[in-house]
């Protein structure tokens, strides 16, 4: 192992790591062979499935009944009244659902000060949202007067008013300007725009610098601004919005298998699908199986005015006919007896008297 590494990290191997490696300078004896084939192979048995095991209804339960063991709380930050993650069953709707808009995104950044308390709140103070009023004498009053030089603007002949300059400020996408934030005083030719934030990431609802480790700064409400911020390490920043399972704040466990199941049945069509009505008709093409999930009049109608036709080919829409699932579970075997040997026919009496 240790003559691999070095071959790894160098343009070839050298002529010593070669003789290491026919040496077997990594020590790898037999027994420790033999104990890498077993696990190997406990993994496979574990692994293995019978054939027609209803996989996806195994795997709904085995996600659904931790579920109920769930609180529908959120979790807080010790100290931080405003700052909360999503758990429980919340979040697993907001997975399940493939919602984009999730409940309260965080995101987790490393320093490159990792042991400088001030460099962290140096960039803590950068991320985070800053008001006009928390620098501003009376916060009252808070906005940019603009006055307007009406003889400059009749010397140079524009036609321009008051209103022509609001529209002006409001219509300029980079300002983010509202409407209601531009006040016209028409006696004194001014103009009062009321702006919010000074500094920091408009996203950015609140920033705290985690005490455990002081080389993360958690920003609630965030964006990609953090991957170019002066400071931060943007390889290492980490985002909750990503789509995962918190379970282990539990103590749950759910097998692998199933969350690779659920996770395909959500991207196999190319793009994250959430398990609700919008979703699960973009994944199936049967009828009866969208009908039995929800809206039925409105897919049974869609179905005869497009003339759309059912194979009967999964478990809904078997269930619903009556029919077995095809391939699935019990209606897999199926008993065939051979058929009976049949002698040559032979005339009957009365055949012969015609």
């Amino acid at each position: 192992m240790a003559s691999a590494r070095a071959c790894a990290n160098e343009d070839g191997c050298s002529e010593d790591a070669q003789i290491a490696a026919v040496d077997n300078a990594a020590k790898v004896t037999e027994d420790r062979l033999m104990r890498f084939l077993q696990i190997c192979w406990v993994k496979y048995v574990k692994a293995k499935i019978e054939p027609g095991s209803t996989a996806g209804a195994v795997g709904a339960q085995s996600i659904g009944e931790p579920g109920t063991q769930m609180t529908l709380k959120t979790f807080h930050f010790a100290g931080v009244a405003s700052m909360n993650v999503t758990q429980g069953v919340p979040r697993i709707k907001e997975i399940i659902n493939a919602s984009k808009d999730i409940g309260t995104p965080i995101i987790s950044c490393k320093l490159t000060a990792r042991d400088s308390e001030s460099s962290a709140r140096i960039v803590k103070g950068r991320l985070e949202k800053t008001h006009l009023g928390d620098i501003a004498w009376a916060a009252e009053y808070i906005y940019i007067g603009i006055i307007i030089d009406t003889e400059a603007i009749r010397k140079l002949q524009l036609d321009l008013t008051l209103d022509d300059i609001k529209w002006a400020i409001v219509n300029a996408k980079k300002l983010k300007i509202k409407e209601h934030s531009v006040i016209m005083l028409p006696k004194k030719n001014r103009l009062r725009v009321y702006v919010d934030v000074a500094k920091g990431v408009r996203t950015l609802h609140r920033a705290i610098i985690d005490i455990k480790d002081k080389d993360d700064t958690r920003g609630q409400k965030g964006d990609k601004e953090f991957l170019i911020e002066e400071g931060i390490i943007g390889e290492l920043t980490t985002w909750n919005h990503v789509i995962e399972f918190t379970m282990s704040e539990y103590g749950m466990n759910i097998d692998l298998r199933h969350m690779m199941l659920l996770g395909d049945v959500m991207t196999y069509k190319g793009e994250v699908l959430g398990i609700t009505r919008f979703g699960v008709a973009k994944m199936k093409d049967s009828v009866l199986m969208l009908a039995s999930f929800e809206k039925t009049t409105y897919h049974l109608f869609d179905a005869s005015v497009y003339g759309k036709s059912d194979s009967i080919a999964g478990v809904s829409e078997s269930i619903i006919m009556g029919n077995a699932a095809a391939n699935c579970g019990t209606s897999m075997p199926a008993l065939y007896m051979p058929a009976p040997a049949i002698s040559k026919h032979r005339k009957l009496l009365f055949e012969g008297s015609l």
